[in-house]
């Protein structure tokens, strides 16, 4: 239950349903794209410089993905992961890569993949 500006109203759990058809149709379109068995590689990236706000969302998208597709998701984090947060990484689930630097995509040559998020 939560308190709002007027009185006590109680907390319901049904689920999050998209309100406008276009966010329905957008969430279809995802949905058919992580579907397909041909989309076999899948990436997923937060921002520079990440907080944790992005290493943690980066942790749980590819945590839903592999759930969603039984694939080890790679995980991109431009900068690195504290030691605090390292205990999240899961080898059976995803695959960290931390881009310290440019020069990264410069030495090694970059994977292709069928889905970049």
């Amino acid at each position: 239950m939560y308190i709002s500006s007027i009185g006590i109203t109680p907390t319901r759990f049904t689920g999050w349903t998209p309100i406008k058809s276009d966010n329905k149709k957008q969430i279809e379109k995802i949905n058919t794209v992580l579907s397909d068995p041909k989309n076999k590689r899948i990436a997923i990236s937060g921002h520079n410089f990440p907080d944790a706000d992005s290493i943690g969302a980066c942790l749980a998208g590819a945590y839903l993905l592999n759930k969603k597709t039984n694939r080890i998701i790679d995980v991109y984090i431009f900068g690195s992961i504290p030691d605090k947060f390292k205990y999240l990484q899961n080898p059976q689930i995803m695959n960290i890569i931390e881009v310290k630097d440019n020069e990264y995509f410069y030495r090694n040559k970059p994977k292709p993949y069928d889905v970049a998020i």
